[in-house]
């Protein structure tokens, strides 16, 4: 599998974003450790006269420093970046939501799916209130969402799950009247 322009941009970004943390970390520690030896009583090293004179505030400064390092290696790459699937297109041909007014859970699963929405088709809602079979089948384990027709969620919908069902179905081929659209 080749990895696009982007995916190498990010990895290159992700190595530089390691490599200066790391640097802020080791250079934070060194600063901290340089201001205790310099400071223990009858040592007097060769450091320029700023260092003794800024006097507490060198092992704050390290301190910020390393913390800042640590960040930057640990904070995930993903935030800035939108998650696609490795092959565009369209998934499925039919997403069902049954749901009810005032469910919380129904909406936060609408708004998971809308976000997903460039690999699904239209969202279907069907309020189960106006069905008393639909109640009697469901009752309160809604939000349910069915993807061609097979329950996938229940309760709760799960975006990385979500996700793993995008990538492990091929994209439906584009009709010659979606292309004319």
């Amino acid at each position: 599998m080749t990895r696009s322009l982007s995916d190498r941009a990010d990895s290159q970004s992700h190595h530089a974003r390691e490599f200066v943390g790391r640097f802020l970390v080791l250079f934070g520690v060194a600063m901290v450790m340089l201001y205790f030896f310099a400071n223990r009583p009858g040592v007097r090293l060769p450091l320029p006269g700023f260092w003794y004179r800024g006097g507490e505030l060198w092992p704050f400064l390290g301190t910020i420093l390393g913390i800042a390092g640590f960040l930057m290696q640990r904070v995930p790459q993903t935030i800035s970046r939108k998650w696609k699937p490795s092959l565009p297109g369209q998934r499925f041909q039919r997403v069902v939501v049954y749901s009810r007014e005032e469910c919380h859970l129904c909406d936060v699963a609408k708004d998971s799916l809308h976000k997903f929405a460039e690999w699904l088709p239209e969202i279907e809602e069907i309020d189960i209130d106006d069905s008393p079979e639909l109640i009697e089948r469901y009752g309160t384990e809604i939000p349910v969402v069915l993807f061609d027709g097979v329950e996938r969620f229940r309760g709760i919908l799960n975006e990385n799950l979500l996700k793993r069902l995008i990538e492990g179905t091929a994209p439906r081929p584009v009709s010659s009247k979606q292309t004319a659209e």
